[in-house]
């Protein structure tokens, strides 16, 4: 009896390795259209700053663009954002757009393990982003019970088509951790942004 749980055990660790291995691997196709739904938000987002205005969520041009719009609402607060998805790819847009608005566009690896890898020629070329600064930086949070600071590389670029908007690429690391400058190879997080 002892030998059949071994054996079970062992068959479902190779069968969990199997599992997660044709689950979280990805072709090349598959990555490079990743990067297209990315670049596609990257576009939504920019316009959406440049412009000033939120977005409509029963707007037919996120449906004919096979995006998902997702509305939550806050019930203690009120506060409404919406989120648009398209494959792994989300950008959170509130209703109301501020002054200070940053909206914040994410790859969802929680549904892979991979990081989506970029090189120089990609960003300039098929995003149509200029470096115009990178650099180390940290922010901290506080809670009544707590400190955090994060450490993190950011790319600030600048896109031809909307002038006054900013798309900084933030890569979250630790403190002894340092990145090359010139580009951001991957990415945590990126922010979009008017000028300031």
């Amino acid at each position: 009896m002892e030998n059949f749980k071994q054996i079970l055990s062992k068959l479902s660790v190779i069968f969990l390795l199997f599992y997660s291995k044709n689950i979280f691997s990805m072709t090349q196709t598959e990555i490079q259209l990743e990067k297209a739904y990315l670049a596609e938000m990257i576009d939504i987002a920019s316009e959406i700053m440049e412009k000033k205005q939120s977005i409509d969520p029963d707007s037919l041009q996120y449906k004919r663009r096979n995006i998902k719009v997702l509305t939550h609402t806050n019930m203690k607060n009120g506060y409404t954002s919406y989120t648009l998805e398209k494959s792994k790819v989300h950008l959170v847009v509130p209703k109301e757009l501020k002054q200070n608005t940053k909206l914040n566009l994410y790859w969802d690896e929680s549904k892979g393990s991979i990081n989506i890898l970029f090189d120089k020629d990609e960003l300039t070329n098929y995003f149509h982003l200029n470096l115009k600064k990178s650099e180390e930086k940290s922010e901290t949070l506080r809670t009544v019970f707590d400190e955090t600071t994060y450490f993190f590389t950011s790319y600030e670029f600048s896109i031809d088509k909307y002038p006054n908007v900013t798309v900084e690429f933030r890569l979250y690391h630790s403190p002894s951790t340092t990145f090359r400058l010139d580009y951001p190879t991957e990415f945590t997080r990126i922010l979009i942004y008017r000028k300031m």
